[in-house]
């Protein structure tokens, strides 16, 4: 029993350290725009870590449609360093609450990275106000 239990836990460590060797992560994942008016063009920046041991390189960014782009100058991140990812969205004619989930990928897993990003486009721009807070 002990033995079998020695096996698992190496088994279990070498996993782990597999999965280790290169991976990334994106902090604060979401971004609100707000209120915007329609056919505006507004841009956000995420930044991509690499958390593992090896430099990761991102092989695919997906915007998902042709409101929103994603310029990539350079896709390799070192181990520790991390990498600007901007999202320029255009809202375009849209009307409402916006929700688009571009992603992107990386050589470290085929598994899709997905930022989101929120909007509100108002049809009358005069509907937009400045957020007022009055203290207690």
């Amino acid at each position: 029993m002990k033995r079998l239990m020695i096996l698992l836990g190496t088994i279990l460590l070498l996993t782990v350290g597999a999965f280790a060797d290169s991976s990334v992560t994106v902090d604060n994942a979401a971004f609100n725009f707000g209120k915007t008016t329609q056919r505006a063009k507004m841009v956000h920046t995420f930044w991509v870590k690499a958390v593992g041991q090896k430099p990761v390189r991102v092989t695919r960014v997906i915007p998902g449609c042709g409101c929103t782009k994603m310029p990539l100058p350079d896709s390799v991140i070192t181990p520790g360093d991390s990498l600007p990812l901007t999202i320029i969205f255009d809202s375009k004619s849209f009307r409402g609450n916006i929700v688009k989930k571009p992603y992107f990928k990386t050589d470290s897993d085929d598994e899709p990275h997905f930022v989101t990003i929120y909007a509100e486009a108002l049809v009358h721009p005069n509907e937009a106000e400045p957020l007022v807070i009055d203290p207690p």
